[in-house]
């Protein structure tokens, strides 16, 4: 059950987050939080990372539609096959922030990012949301659990 809770805190959290930004930031801004540091700000981003794919928005929403599904699917499997709490987290991580992304693709929008980091050697750092985060972190664990399964 807290994997489900996971994914469904994760995607109000990225629903709450994208909203703030985008009243309380006009877009294409950003606002200094830590000093040359960490930035807020709100980017609309028709692609996915660094506008990948942008110019083909159906062709990026079957895809993340597809991802989603087998997402769905993966996550049965691992409640029937008694997966791990590692390898069933990781998948609700990935399935709560994709359905965050996709959520905004389906309502014929753009994605919010609001989160920029900066660093001297990272010309050009990436936005990204709380469901950027979670996807990230969940394909860590995901994969981690998955390479060491097996060993002792």
């Amino acid at each position: 059950m807290i994997v489900l809770i996971a994914a469904a805190l994760i995607f109000l959290a990225d629903r709450v987050t994208k909203i703030w930004a985008s009243k309380k930031i006009p877009q294409g801004e950003y606002r200094e939080i830590v000093a040359d540091k960490l930035y807020i700000a709100n980017i609309k981003n028709k692609g996915a990372a660094y506008g990948f794919m942008a110019k083909y928005p159906e062709l990026l929403m079957a895809c993340t539609s597809i991802s989603l599904v087998w997402l769905v699917k993966s996550l049965i499997e691992a409640f029937r096959n008694n997966a791990s709490l590692t390898e069933k987290l990781g998948l609700a991580f990935i399935f709560g922030g994709a359905a965050g992304n996709v959520f905004d693709r389906a309502r014929k929008k753009p994605v919010t990012d609001f989160i920029y980091i900066k660093h001297k050697k990272w010309k050009n750092a990436p936005v990204f949301n709380i469901a950027d985060i979670f996807i990230f972190i969940g394909a860590l664990l995901y994969l981690f659990k998955n390479l060491t399964k097996g060993s002792k």
